[in-house]
């Protein structure tokens, strides 16, 4: 159970999508900019420390790392898209058909 969660994990693109979609649907409500930009921002500061984290200053590491944040962006804003956004419109369109009655 002590390697439950591993910092393998944390660092794997799937959780660093995870990170940045959760990150920018927080922080949105209290910061007034686009979700995407946020969503860039995010990605950039995720893609940091993971190479920090992972201690690959080396050249491709750090070319890699650059172009991961493209995926990770790209991911985290497709997964609002398409896992969250029809789940909000459906129970805003339930509220206005409620409302309506």
């Amino acid at each position: 159970m002590e390697n439950f969660i591993t910092i393998d994990m944390f660092l794997s693109l799937t959780a660093c999508i995870t990170i940045v979609a959760l990150g920018t649907q927080l922080l949105k409500k209290y910061v007034n900019y686009d979700a995407k930009w946020l969503a860039l921002i995010l990605s950039a500061i995720v893609t940091i420390v993971r190479i920090i984290v992972v201690a690959d200053y080396s050249l491709l590491g750090i070319v890699i790392g650059i172009f991961n944040i493209l995926p990770i962006l790209l991911g985290s804003i497709g997964e609002y898209e398409t896992l969250v956004k029809p789940i909000v419109n459906k129970i805003s369109d339930t509220k206005t058909e409620t409302e309506k009655e």
